[in-house]
């Protein structure tokens, strides 16, 4: 694994990769829960409806 210094920010290679695939993580883990949010919630409207 060669780490190429960036002349832009000055992180090398090996910790642009990381932010980045931090950067996805985190915005799978955001997706997820707000799936599982908005799916409570539909199931809590129903509830209301038919009650």
């Amino acid at each position: 694994l060669k780490r190429v210094k960036s002349s832009k920010t000055g992180t090398t290679n090996f910790e642009s990769e990381i932010s980045y695939s931090f950067g996805i993580h985190f915005a799978a883990i955001h997706t997820i829960t707000s799936a599982v949010l908005i799916l409570c919630a539909t199931k809590k409207k129903q509830m209301f409806l038919l009650n």
